[in-house]
């Protein structure tokens, strides 16, 4: 393909259109849109979206590419090939951001792998067909002629987990849209904490509840606050309940809802900038990341960050959060009650961090993508 023609890359948006998770989208699905929308705005660069699975017709995107497997297989869509003269017609090369890799002929494969959570930690993945699911991870892993890592804590997950040798490897960190440096309004911020009876201040969390976002660990240090902080400071819990929380979820649903521990479950979209920016901090002790991205959106929205010591996390904070042993529950309450007590810290890891996610941008990622994505071609 020559260099100077248009670039045909076909995305895959299964998740966008999909009844069952259009309206739930996770930071797959917030990548997924974020390279569709910054690749499209490149010159000569054409979006063709793809959709593999149950979806129905009416709602596949103009001009979607379907995957032509049977529907029945679900996960197991991946070991079937795709074998078509129109896909060869119409794209240039095929960017999987989702994990539904398809084996194809003529037409190469790029394939962002976000982390390799159900491989490394299979105990976290819900163990229905656990081994099933992995082995056809793997295999859909190996249909990828190049592979995107997130992070470069990611690529040693990859090479060991997903055996994708590191010469197929290329990293391309995520951003950080740009409306998360807006400041809310006032009223939108008072209407906000009307809403959700919020307090003056609070500890924020944001992720699906499940084993890995160590939330049992984070209750469980902030409980051994003394009351009076606790009080002034209660833990604000923000997202839907994943697998293998159902004690915690019982607790977490049995708690005063202007106690010191609120689950405020899922919320708008509208609503998650306002919280982030009326927050004292956020509390993120993840016990594995491929990215981390409300640390990033904390930064960008002035919000300190208390984060975890493993994985990718420090790799995303650097010296811009306050990182502690997400193990220890004694250093994650100290680390809770320092942040809340010393405002200069505070003050100190909030502006560190809006710096930092300067550095964490779509436009450059989109570009970074698209050089990955033609050298396949």
């Amino acid at each position: 393909m020559m260099n100077d023609a248009p670039l045909r890359v076909g995305l895959s948006e299964t998740l966008l259109c999909d009844p069952r998770t259009r309206h739930a989208l996770d930071g797959i699905g917030v990548y997924t849109i974020a390279m569709r929308d910054h690749l499209a705005r490149l010159p000569a660069t054409r979006i063709v979206p793809f959709v593999m699975g149950r979806v129905p017709t009416a709602d596949l995107p103009p001009g979607a590419l379907r995957y032509p497997g049977p529907s029945r297989l679900g996960p197991a869509l991946s070991i079937v090939p795709w074998r078509s003269a129109h896909l060869a017609r119409t794209v240039d090369v095929l960017f999987v951001t989702d994990y539904r890799i398809p084996a194809t002929r003529g037409v190469p494969v790029c394939a962002t792998l976000h982390d390799a959570i159900p491989l490394s930690h299979p105990h976290w993945a819900n163990a229905r067909h656990r081994r099933l699911k992995n082995l056809i991870m793997r295999r859909a892993a190996a249909n990828a002629d190049h592979v995107i890592a997130i992070t470069h804590a990611m690529v040693g997950e990859l090479v060991r987990h997903y055996r994708v040798p590191e010469a197929r490897i290329s990293l391309v960190s995520p951003g950080v849209d740009a409306r998360w440096y807006e400041r809310e309004p006032d009223a939108a911020l008072a209407d906000v904490a009307q809403r959700y009876r919020l307090p003056p201040t609070y500890f924020l969390f944001v992720g699906t509840l499940q084993p890995r976002k160590n939330l049992e660990r984070l209750v469980a240090a902030h409980a051994s606050l003394p009351a009076p902080l606790r009080a002034s400071w209660p833990l604000v819990i923000v997202g839907r309940a994943g697998w293998g929380v159902d004690d915690l979820v019982a607790r977490l649903r049995a708690a005063p809802a202007d106690g010191d521990v609120r689950w405020l479950e899922r919320v708008p979209d509208a609503d998650l900038r306002p919280l982030y920016q009326r927050a004292g901090a956020l509390a993120f002790p993840s016990l594995y990341e491929g990215f981390g991205l409300p640390v990033v959106e904390a930064f960008a929205s002035g919000l300190p960050v208390l984060a975890s010591t493993v994985t990718s996390l420090p790799e995303i904070a650097g010296d811009a959060a306050l990182l502690v042993d997400p193990y220890d529950e004694a250093a994650l309450a100290r680390g809770l009650a320092r942040m809340a007590q010393d405002a200069a810290l505070r003050a100190e890891l909030a502006a560190l961090g809006r710096a930092r996610a300067r550095r964490y941008d779509w436009n450059a990622s989109a570009i970074r993508a698209r050089e990955v994505l033609r050298a396949l071609c």
